[in-house]
């Protein structure tokens, strides 16, 4: 049996992308002058040598290219999930505002001490913490915790 073919496999598949991609380059043309050193696994290796064989193209060619797809799909997910959690914050900005006004309108008829006051106030509070958490991952990147609802920055 063939290890090889389970990688090739598919319409869509990785390494078919990647040797598309190779092959509507002018390979000579690049510039090469700044050369990168990868750790590549024997086994992917062995699958890079044997397309660049069967394409007659340089197997450096198709790692390069390998590692900029990737990081181009990894970007690109990054952006997609940032650009959700930016439509979430909005939303959770709304609930907070309107928990927020609620509490106050309650409270009018309800006096400060009532129960139902003060659960709006930890509503609030998280729908506060939460938007505050997402701000700080929008901005610096840190993490949100999905266990710690106190956290905020």
């Amino acid at each position: 049996m063939d290890n090889k073919q389970p990688a090739e496999s598919g319409q869509d598949s990785f390494l078919v992308r990647v040797r598309q991609t190779a092959t509507t380059l002018d390979y000579k043309t690049r510039d090469t002058s700044a050369r990168k050193t990868y750790v590549i696994d024997k086994f992917v290796l062995q699958i890079f040598n044997s397309v660049a064989k069967a394409c007659g193209l340089p197997r450096d060619l198709l790692v390069d290219l390998a590692l900029n797809i990737t990081k181009a799909e990894r970007q690109a997910k990054t952006d997609s999930l940032r650009k959700r959690y930016k439509d979430a914050k909005q939303q959770i900005d709304q609930l907070w505002a309107q928990t927020e006004s609620l509490k106050k309108d309650l409270q009018r008829g309800l006096g400060g001490d009532d129960p139902i006051i003060s659960r709006l106030g930890l509503l609030g509070a998280i729908f506060m913490n939460l938007s505050l958490s997402i701000r700080a991952n929008l901005e610096r990147n840190t993490p949100i915790d999905p266990d710690d609802l106190s956290q905020s920055c």
